[in-house]
């Protein structure tokens, strides 16, 4: 019931690298692509209308943190 219940609050890729740098994180590795069902491939092959559904889908880093 996430989808129904739960707060969306959206977030661009840039603002939780930001967000995750200020945290001591670093060393990027945004994770692009997926299974066709996946939102990031539906918006990475370009199918109608996926960036308007979606933005910049499912945001998944991999990262280093600093000690």
């Amino acid at each position: 019931m996430d989808c129904l219940y739960a707060p969306y609050e959206y977030k661009s890729i840039e603002e939780v690298k930001k967000m995750l740098s200020i945290n001591g994180f670093n060393n990027f590795n945004h994770l692009t692509r997926g299974v066709k069902i996946d939102q990031i491939e539906q918006v990475t092959n370009n199918l109608p209308y996926a960036r308007e559904k979606y933005g910049d889908s499912q945001i998944k880093i991999i990262c280093n943190k600093n000690n």
